[in-house]
């Protein structure tokens, strides 16, 4: 019997690659009910399942709080209005969780992808009060939690011992669905000026800590390289003042977000990935970003963080090189050896790619609901 699950995100579906692989997922073998920040028009461009039912939320405060409020209040009338039936909830976040806590009755199954280690977040590392209340909130809402998801094995760890807790933990990586390499040139055709560079690329959350202001050092002085950042968050401005008080800003171009599927083409036009997570707080120095896969599967050889999971992958792979230190001359050194050695790190990279890809793991995904 075809089970119902009704899967929440705290995000919009458009960027959130995590949740809407998960979403694809379940919907090959559940009935959906989905509620996230997407709206009607962006789901056009998404094409979701027939088998889902999508609820959009129009969460539009500029405080994180009164949006998670309203995001609370929508479901909970929703699910009353509708009358829904039971469910099995996976909650794609932490908000997520807290949201379901509200709604959940004490025999529905719980499953929560814990994408993060909230209780050590980066963007809170200068906030102690704001990370003590939400470590505290987590704990209390992991109670209902039935099923834990967490995106590497150290997460899964932390996460057992950190809860207290002896329920089960499925390991789903940040992997893409599998996509074939193929030649683009959409970076240089939108920003010609770059057509002279080689283009190093970082995509995802611009936050503190994510090797962008190490990349900006770099390039101030290393005149045949460029740098392109896919995304947007809370560093962004702060970057573009950085890159403009260094005079960088012909070899730099901020392009904002770009939709989860049409990113590939995007990588796959750059010519090296960055992937340094600063370890600025615990959440970063167990961190196994989507980037890494992402990177891999457009070919690109990668710099990176000597963080225990990724420089893991990365030394055991050779689809990269890892540094410990993100000094210009460190990072020099690990891109003059990427560019030496280019087409074995390339082909490293693609062959890495078919193993590690949503092909995979979303038949983990579907073995967890089975069992339940």
């Amino acid at each position: 019997m075809q089970s119902n699950v009704c899967l929440i995100t705290f995000s919009n579906l458009i960027s959130d690659g995590r949740s809407l692989n998960a979403l694809r997922a379940v919907s090959k073998v559940s009935n959906v009910v989905c509620f996230s920040l997407t709206s009607e028009s962006e789901l056009q461009k998404i094409l979701l399942p027939n088998n889902v039912k999508h609820f959009s939320v129009d969460a539009s405060n500029k405080r994180l709080i009164f949006n998670w409020r309203f995001f609370i209040n929508y479901v909970k009338e929703t699910f009353r209005r509708n009358k829904l039936d039971k469910y099995i909830f996976w909650a794609c976040d932490l908000y997520s969780l807290g949201t379901i806590y509200k709604i959940a009755r004490k025999d529905d199954y719980v499953i929560y992808d814990s994408r993060e280690i909230y209780s050590a977040l980066a963007n809170l590392s200068g906030f102690p009060l704001k990370q003590k209340i939400l470590s505290f909130l987590e704990k209390k809402w992991v109670k209902i939690v039935n099923h834990f998801v967490v995106s590497g094995d150290l997460d899964a760890e932390y996460l057992r011992s950190y809860f207290k807790t002896d329920k089960l933990f499925t390991i789903l990586y940040n992997v893409p669905p599998y996509k074939e390499y193929f030649t683009s040139n959409i970076i240089k055709e939108k920003y010609p000026f770059l057509k002279n560079y080689v283009v190093l690329l970082y995509q995802g959350a611009v936050h503190q800590g994510r090797g962008i202001s190490p990349i900006l050092d770099f390039i101030e002085n290393q005149e045949k390289y460029a740098f392109v950042v896919l995304g947007d968050g809370l560093f962004l401005n702060e970057a573009k003042i950085i890159a403009q008080n260094k005079g960088i800003l012909d070899r730099i171009v901020f392009a904002g977000k770009i939709p989860y599927e049409e990113l590939h083409q995007w990588t796959c036009s750059a010519d090296i990935g960055v992937n340094l997570i600063e370890p600025i707080s615990f959440s970063y120095s167990l961190a196994l970003p989507n980037k890494m896969f992402e990177y891999a599967m457009a070919g690109l050889p990668q710099i990176a963080s000597s963080l225990p999971a990724m420089q893991r992958f990365i030394n055991q792979y050779n689809i990269g090189v890892t540094i410990k230190d993100f000094t210009p001359n460190s990072i020099k050194n690990a891109i003059d050896k990427i560019i030496d050695d280019y087409e074995y790190y390339k082909h490293n990279s693609l062959q890495f790619a078919k193993n590690y890809n949503y092909n995979t793991e979303e038949k983990k995904i579907q073995k967890l609901l089975a069992t339940i």
